[in-house]
């Protein structure tokens, strides 16, 4: 493992899908290591309770909390936003880690699967970074507001890349 540099010393870092094992609760570790203090969110709140008692227990000297949260929910995903900023004092970082794709092959999957994976992995993350945003609680370093220029891809776009994706992968 390579050990931090103190890239986030002093940062504030919120990570949404962060319980359990996965790239969610890699990025808050490693973010913990780079010296951040860090809130989990996920909806699974005995993985997200043991997730942030393994992180606390590994790095004492900073904070690590947690707000359960769907990002299928627009209140939850205000609440988490709010939270965060009040237990941390601002936000500098988002991580929007949620992502769901799928249960079954993709030529099996109903309309209403396609619409859960799209409310959580783009809809969720639209939510989060709207929240932070609209209440300017998401930090930039020389303190003027966030423009928001739309995302690098649009949600079509993002949206057959991940149907592409996960049609290659069953035909291996």
């Amino acid at each position: 493992e390579t050990p931090g540099h103190g890239l986030l010393a002093g940062k504030k870092v919120v990570v949404t899908a962060a319980a359990g094992t996965g790239i969610g609760f890699a990025s808050a570790r490693r973010a913990a290591l780079e010296g951040a203090d860090v809130v989990l969110s996920d909806f699974h709140e005995r993985r997200l309770g043991e997730s942030v008692a393994a992180l606390a227990e590994e790095f004492p000297g900073q904070r690590i909390d947690r707000i359960t949260c769907n990002v299928q929910s627009t209140a939850d995903v205000d609440a988490l936003i709010a939270g965060a900023a009040e237990k941390l004092g601002q936000i500098d970082v988002l991580i929007n880690n949620a992502g769901f794709g799928g249960e079954g092959e993709l030529v099996d999957m109903s309309d209403e699967d396609w619409d859960r994976v799209l409310d959580i992995t783009l809809n969720g993350t639209f939510r989060a970074t709207r929240a932070a945003l609209h209440d300017e609680l998401l930090a930039v370093a020389d303190g003027r507001k966030l423009p928001w220029f739309g995302p690098p891809m649009s949600p079509t776009s993002m949206a057959t890349a991940r149907l592409s994706e996960k049609r290659s992968a069953e035909r291996e």
